[in-house]
C-alpha cells in the first residue's frame, strides 16, 4: 500500500485459431485510508473457451478457463517504531 493514490488496469486476449480465445484482466487501486492506514486492493480474472478438444471426454471441453481472484492488503503505521501489514 502507498500513501499516495494510485491505480493500474491491464487486460489481454489470446486467440486460439481452432476453438476461440481467452480474456484476462487485472485492476489495482492503492492509497491512504487515514493518516496512519493505507490499503491496496487487486482483482484479477481469466475467462475463455477451451483451447483443445478431447474427443474421448464426455463434454469435449478440456482446458476451459473461468477464474477470479482478489487480494487486499492493509498497512498500519501504529507508531514511529511499529508498522503492521495484513494481507487477505
Amino acid at each position: 500500500p502507498s500513501q499516495a493514490f494510485e491505480g493500474q488496469v491491464s487486460g489481454g486476449y489470446k486467440n486460439y485459431s481452432t476453438s476461440g480465445g481467452v480474456w484476462s484482466g487485472r485492476a489495482t487501486i492503492s492509497g491512504p485510508l487515514s493518516e496512519r492506514v493505507a490499503g491496496r486492493l487487486t482483482v484479477a480474472g481469466t475467462s475463455g473457451d477451451a483451447f483443445t478438444r478431447n474427443i474421448g471426454a464426455t463434454d469435449g471441453r478440456e482446458g476451459e478457463v473461468d477464474e477470479f481472484a482478489a487480494r487486499a492488503r492493509l498497512s498500519f503505521d501504529i507508531s514511529d517504531r511499529f508498522l503492521a501489514d495484513v494481507t487477505l
